[in-house]
């Protein structure tokens, strides 16, 4: 397999992650509002998961695109991915030994570090991408990478949610574009 179908795998990937993640949180809500019960957040941690697996793939797939056109910015998206990705894994091992009942072996407040890493890098990921707007990724891509931050978790359970979904899904539409837009260049050996 080639490193563009894998970029484009990885797009693909996230975008699929991320419609499913809308799909089951609604799913979730509506059967919170048909039975008029809360379940707690034990549904939640899972959903979360989700979307931090669909990130990290996500944000790997942005590094390999990035590396692949060497352009000037290679060097920004590499750092901005470096501290996303220890964030990203962070959270991603909270909340899994979160849902699986393991005892942790980090303290609580190292949550609150990945959440903080992982908004600082995304963030300025996007904006890398919002600067360098069409040599590999899309404006929009750089919009989305900012609203799939934790950051914006905290507009509340419903809109939060649905709003990183989104974001997500179309950062995975945007790379498995890229990824085909780089496989239809010709090369430029002379």
């Amino acid at each position: 397999m080639t490193r563009t179908s894998l970029i484009r795998l990885g797009g693909l990937l996230a975008t699929v992650g991320g419609v499913a993640f809308i799909a089951a949180n609604a799913s979730v809500w509506g059967l919170v509002i048909l039975f008029d019960r809360d379940f707690g957040e034990s549904y939640l941690t899972p959903l979360i998961a989700l979307v931090l697996l669909v990130a990290i793939v996500a944000v790997a797939s942005i590094v390999a695109l990035y590396v692949r056109g060497m352009g000037p910015e290679v060097r920004s998206v590499l750092v901005t991915d470096l501290v996303s990705f220890i964030g990203l894994g962070m959270l991603f091992y909270y909340s899994i030994a979160g849902s699986l009942g393991l005892p942790l072996l980090v303290p609580d407040g190292l949550i609150l570090w990945g959440a903080l890493l992982t908004t600082i890098g995304l963030v300025a990921m996007g904006i890398v991408v919002m600067i360098s707007v069409g040599r590999v990724l899309p404006w929009w891509c750089g919009v989305a990478l900012i609203a799939g931050s934790p950051l914006f978790a905290f507009l509340g359970p419903i809109l939060g949610l649905f709003a990183i979904g989104i974001a997500w899904a179309l950062v995975g539409f945007a790379i498995f574009r890229a990824g085909a837009h780089q496989a239809e260049q010709p090369s430029r050996v002379r």
